[in-house]
Protein backbone atom coordinates (compact mmCIF):
# COMPACT_ATOMS: atom_id res chain seq x y z
CA UNK A 1 0.00 0.00 0.00
CA UNK A 2 2.63 2.53 0.64
CA UNK A 3 4.41 1.79 -2.56
CA UNK A 4 1.12 2.73 -4.35
CA UNK A 5 0.92 6.41 -2.11
CA UNK A 6 4.29 7.10 -3.02
CA UNK A 7 3.78 6.40 -6.52
CA UNK A 8 0.10 8.60 -6.56
CA UNK A 9 2.18 11.37 -4.86
CA UNK A 10 5.00 11.17 -7.48
CA UNK A 11 2.17 11.70 -9.96
CA UNK A 12 0.35 14.65 -8.52
CA UNK A 13 4.10 16.27 -7.54
CA UNK A 14 4.93 16.34 -11.16
CA UNK A 15 1.68 17.49 -12.56
CA UNK A 16 1.30 20.02 -10.01
CA UNK A 17 4.46 21.62 -10.89
CA UNK A 18 3.88 21.10 -14.55
CA UNK A 19 0.60 22.85 -14.05
CA UNK A 20 2.42 25.71 -12.36
CA UNK A 21 5.41 25.80 -14.61
CA UNK A 22 3.10 26.70 -17.32
CA UNK A 23 2.08 29.71 -16.35
CA UNK A 24 5.04 32.50 -17.35
CA UNK A 25 7.14 34.26 -14.80
CA UNK A 26 5.48 37.49 -15.77
CA UNK A 27 1.88 36.23 -15.14
CA UNK A 28 2.15 34.26 -12.19
CA UNK A 29 0.47 37.09 -10.38
CA UNK A 30 -2.33 36.73 -13.08
CA UNK A 31 -5.67 37.61 -11.19
CA UNK A 32 -8.98 36.56 -13.22
CA UNK A 33 -11.34 38.50 -10.82
CA UNK A 34 -10.72 41.36 -8.51
CA UNK A 35 -11.42 39.96 -5.17
CA UNK A 36 -9.82 36.36 -5.96
CA UNK A 37 -7.01 34.52 -5.85
CA UNK A 38 -4.11 35.34 -7.93
CA UNK A 39 -1.96 32.10 -9.83
CA UNK A 40 0.95 32.42 -7.27
CA UNK A 41 -1.85 33.01 -4.44
CA UNK A 42 -3.46 29.54 -5.68
CA UNK A 43 -0.30 27.36 -5.76
CA UNK A 44 0.72 28.78 -2.99
CA UNK A 45 -2.43 27.38 -1.05
CA UNK A 46 -1.59 23.98 -2.51
CA UNK A 47 1.25 24.11 -1.29
CA UNK A 48 0.44 24.90 2.23
CA UNK A 49 -2.45 22.86 1.68
CA UNK A 50 -0.18 19.78 1.54
CA UNK A 51 2.16 20.54 4.35
CA UNK A 52 -0.85 21.18 6.87
CA UNK A 53 -2.79 18.64 5.91
CA UNK A 54 0.57 15.96 6.51
CA UNK A 55 0.47 17.85 10.13
CA UNK A 56 -3.18 17.46 11.25
CA UNK A 57 -3.38 13.86 9.01
CA UNK A 58 -0.50 11.86 8.43
CA UNK A 59 2.93 12.91 10.87
CA UNK A 60 0.03 14.35 13.67
CA UNK A 61 2.18 16.84 14.45
CA UNK A 62 -0.32 19.33 14.42
CA UNK A 63 -0.22 22.67 12.73
CA UNK A 64 -2.50 26.13 12.84
CA UNK A 65 -3.89 26.92 9.63
CA UNK A 66 -1.84 30.00 9.03
CA UNK A 67 -0.21 29.90 5.14
CA UNK A 68 2.58 32.21 4.44
CA UNK A 69 2.46 34.99 1.64
CA UNK A 70 3.28 33.92 -1.46
CA UNK A 71 6.97 33.94 -2.88
CA UNK A 72 7.84 36.39 -4.47
CA UNK A 73 8.60 34.84 -7.47
CA UNK A 74 8.15 31.75 -9.80
CA UNK A 75 11.19 30.14 -8.83
CA UNK A 76 10.73 30.07 -5.16
CA UNK A 77 7.09 29.16 -5.45
CA UNK A 78 7.44 26.02 -8.04
CA UNK A 79 10.60 25.28 -4.52
CA UNK A 80 8.14 25.80 -2.01
CA UNK A 81 5.58 23.07 -4.39
CA UNK A 82 8.59 20.91 -3.68
CA UNK A 83 9.16 21.51 -0.14
CA UNK A 84 5.76 20.82 0.21
CA UNK A 85 5.60 17.47 -1.39
CA UNK A 86 8.88 16.27 0.31
CA UNK A 87 7.85 16.29 3.44
CA UNK A 88 4.65 14.51 2.58
CA UNK A 89 6.49 11.94 0.90
CA UNK A 90 8.98 12.03 4.06
CA UNK A 91 5.85 11.23 6.25
CA UNK A 92 4.40 9.10 4.63
CA UNK A 93 7.90 6.96 4.33
CA UNK A 94 8.32 7.08 7.78
CA UNK A 95 4.77 6.13 8.89
CA UNK A 96 2.89 3.16 9.24
CA UNK A 97 0.10 2.86 6.87
CA UNK A 98 -3.63 2.84 8.72
CA UNK A 99 -7.06 3.53 7.51
CA UNK A 100 -6.86 7.00 8.82
CA UNK A 101 -3.20 7.50 7.15
CA UNK A 102 -5.01 6.41 3.53
CA UNK A 103 -7.96 8.45 4.23
CA UNK A 104 -6.15 11.71 4.84
CA UNK A 105 -4.02 10.91 1.78
CA UNK A 106 -7.05 10.75 -0.37
CA UNK A 107 -7.97 14.07 1.27
CA UNK A 108 -5.03 16.04 -0.05
CA UNK A 109 -4.68 14.10 -3.01
CA UNK A 110 -8.74 15.23 -3.61
CA UNK A 111 -7.82 18.79 -2.20
CA UNK A 112 -4.58 19.52 -4.49
CA UNK A 113 -6.85 17.67 -7.90
CA UNK A 114 -9.64 20.29 -7.43
CA UNK A 115 -7.31 22.94 -6.82
CA UNK A 116 -5.46 22.01 -9.47
CA UNK A 117 -8.25 22.39 -11.72
CA UNK A 118 -8.38 26.11 -11.14
CA UNK A 119 -5.10 26.72 -12.18
CA UNK A 120 -6.18 24.98 -15.69
CA UNK A 121 -8.68 27.77 -15.84
CA UNK A 122 -6.11 30.56 -15.30
CA UNK A 123 -3.95 28.88 -17.39
CA UNK A 124 -6.59 29.42 -20.21
CA UNK A 125 -7.63 32.99 -19.22
CA UNK A 126 -3.75 33.53 -20.09
CA UNK A 127 -4.54 31.47 -23.91
CA UNK A 128 -2.02 28.78 -22.19
CA UNK A 129 -2.68 25.38 -23.41
CA UNK A 130 -2.44 23.59 -19.64
CA UNK A 131 0.14 20.31 -19.65
CA UNK A 132 -1.96 17.32 -20.45
CA UNK A 133 -3.36 14.67 -17.78
CA UNK A 134 -2.15 11.53 -18.37
CA UNK A 135 -1.82 8.72 -15.77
Amino acid sequence: MKDELLKVLEHSKKYTIAMADAMPAQDFKHQILDGHWKFNELINHIAYSIIWWDAESISKKGLAWDPPKPADTKDDMLAYVNEAYGTLKSSLENTEITDDIVRGFNEVIDHTTHHRGQAVFFLRSKGIVPPEYGY
